[in-house]
């Protein structure tokens, strides 16, 4: 117990006998005054009266850190009774515990239920004291103890009892080892373990008896499941190294699933915290919410969240008049336009003998817009005037028209030979901007940003939708909507099943990710293999070998061409300069056609008109 920290003894303290032991009270209120003396916390049984306050007692101790528990025989059953339960509600997550129980009854019956009691499932370190019934040792030394444990490790009746020593006349009969090391040697012993098929995580196979690596639940055929996969690959080495045996908890219906503040839930995460695996697998990230339930291992690998969304399209053949130009240098062009007109229209209204004023204002108005707009569209005017002023206003306006009349000319030109797209969907800020919706199959997608406060991930939660596997095929036929996928840590991608070779066309990938996550394993809070499992872990991510591990997963299970498509889905094919086409001209026939029909009524209106005041 060389790595426990404190010491919790749950006694019945006679104070008469026990003159020198701190006491620790639980009062009715609720408050755990923790005495600790020299790393042990000593608790008086007499003072806990009811249920409420056991709990608390257990819960104060587990959050100060303690893992090893003394219990006397008044204690043992309330207190396994309320430890399972209680554990699981605490922030602190003991793994390595040690047990220690005072039983009065030297009965094998005892022994067996109390080391067979669903608390101490996850407890390898456990020590029952119980009044020695062997004869091997010396009664006239006083009183004896037998030392008894349960193996922990095997498959089947690992919770019988079993002798370790005895002890009498304050020595060891054979000095054994207390607390001997169960976890290197599993002897079979199962490791329920929760997965679906997500590839390249986690891959399910149903196979023939005996040509599997682990067992299905519920059944008693042997090896008829073969899994797979980068994190699959990570248990199956732990497996090899500790002599245990994988039995496979599947929900493909609930994929990553959820759990419900009552500790119910499905798919992954579900079976964990109703215990019904021990150990949850398959892109799992450091969540928040799950990490209050459940107990997270060492980083496992990195991954990016991101999307291939539709590429981009050619432009309508309606937009070339507007393309040459930005909005921007639009708006440019508009402003000096009325720069000029206003500046005509200033002299015609003040100088009574300027060429383009005439008796009627209106007319002047109208003069002027007309000579501003000939001259931007490069054509030929007539102004006769001897005054500075005119000549300066009409000089500017002509070298004004004529660079933008030029330029505009030489991006029209650019614009019908090269073809133009709309802008593509290449970062987090693009995707939102452009709302466009985005999707898989479960919302465990969004779980690491739907509470975030950032506009622009508060936008992109809002635009995700669940939508089930068919219909998730039947969008990207429409290339609609964009698909989430995984950038995995050494180039390859998870992509689901509904992406096929078919569509890849008309899909790229983003540039930049929309998040990133690190993958761990979940399990329970009280997990003893946890530790050496952290310890896997890490040795695989030094050696590197989770490489070569993506890349054999990859070549089994997934689809290279779909694999090799999305990875060069960014290199389009230059298109090159293209011949003239009717599209081209349809921006240009529809400004035509709207100048025809506004000049079409405005005949008609003056024509109206003129009858009106005959």
């Amino acid at each position: 117990m060389d790595e426990v920290c404190c010491i919790v003894i749950l006694w019945i303290i006679a104070p008469s006998s026990y003159d020198n032991v701190p006491e620790v009270k639980y009062e009715r209120n609720g408050n755990f005054n923790s005495l600790q003396y020299n790393q042990f916390v000593w608790i008086n049984l007499e003072e806990i009266e009811t249920k409420e306050n056991f709990d608390e007692v257990i819960k104060d101790s587990v959050n100060l850190g303690c893992q090893a528990w003394i219990v006397a025989n008044e204690g043992v059953k309330d207190f396994l009774n309320a430890y399972a339960e209680v554990v699981e509600t605490c922030e602190q997550r003991p793994q390595k515990v040690h047990m220690i129980f005072h039983l009065n009854d030297s009965s094998e019956d005892i022994s067996r239920e109390i080391l067979s009691h669903r608390t101490l499932e996850d407890v390898p370190n456990i020590l029952l004291i119980i009044p020695s019934t062997t004869s091997r040792h010396n009664a006239d030394d006083g009183e004896s103890f037998d030392l008894v444990t349960s193996p922990f490790a095997g498959r089947f009746n690992n919770t019988h009892p079993i002798l370790l020593d005895v002890f009498g006349n304050s020595t060891l009969t054979s000095d054994a080892n207390l607390f001997p090391d169960k976890l290197q040697n599993l002897q079979q012993r199962h490791l329920r373990l929760s997965l679906f098929n997500y590839k390249p995580y986690t891959t399910v196979q149903h196979v023939d008896a005996g040509k599997g690596n682990a067992n299905a639940m519920m059944t008693e055929e042997e090896l008829t499941i073969l899994i797979d996969g980068t994190e699959c690959l990570m248990f199956l080495e732990f497996c090899s190294r500790h002599n245990c045996t994988l039995f496979i908890s599947e929900d493909e219906e609930g994929q990553w699933g959820v759990i419900y503040e009552n500790r119910t839930g499905n798919g992954l995460t579900g079976a964990v915290v109703e215990r019904r695996a021990e150990a949850s697998v398959g892109a799992l990230y450091m969540w928040y919410y799950e990490s209050q339930f459940l107990t997270l291992s060492k980083i496992i690998s990195r991954t990016g969240i991101t999307c291939i969304v539709p590429r981009p399209a050619l432009l309508p053949g309606w937009l070339t008049p507007i393309l040459p130009f930005s909005p921007t240098l639009w708006i440019a062009c508009l402003a000096s336009l009325l720069l000029g007109i206003i500046g005509l229209q200033t002299i015609a209204k003040y100088h009574k003998s300027s060429a383009v004023h005439q008796s009627d204002e209106r007319r002047s108005f109208v003069n002027s817009v007309l000579t501003v707009m000939a001259i931007y569209v490069l054509q030929p005017i007539e102004f006769i005037d001897r005054r500075f002023i005119e000549r300066t206003v009409i000089g500017c306006i002509l070298v004004t028209g004529w660079l933008i009349g030029n330029i505009y000319a030489s991006g029209l030109a650019s614009v019908m030979t090269i073809p133009r797209f709309v802008a593509p969907i290449d970062t987090p800020e693009d995707l939102a901007a452009s709302g466009m919706e985005w999707s898989a199959t479960h919302d465990a997608w969004i779980f690491s940003i739907q509470s975030a406060t950032e506009p622009l991930l508060v936008t992109l939660v809002k635009n995700f939708r669940i939508r089930s596997h068919e219909q998730l095929r039947s969008h990207s036929l429409r290339s609609d909507i964009g698909f989430s996928i995984e950038r995995l840590q050494y180039g390859h991608f998870a992509i689901g099943d509904y992406i096929q070779e078919d569509i890849l066309d008309d899909y790229q990938i983003m540039v930049q990710d929309i998040y990133w996550e690190y993958c761990v394993v979940m399990s329970y809070k009280t997990w003893s293999l946890l530790p050496m499992f952290d310890d896997l872990v890490l040795h695989v991510a030094e050696s590197g070998i989770q490489k070569y591990w993506e890349l054999l997963v990859a070549q089994r299970h997934q689809n290279i061409q779909v694999q090799l498509g999305v990875a060069q889905s960014r290199h389009h094919d230059s298109l090159g300069p293209e011949p003239l086409k009717p599209t081209h001209l349809f921006g240009l026939f529809a400004v035509w056609g709207l100048g025809m029909m506004l000049a079409t009524a405005v005949f008609l209106a003056e024509t109206c008109w003129r009858f009106k005041t005959q």
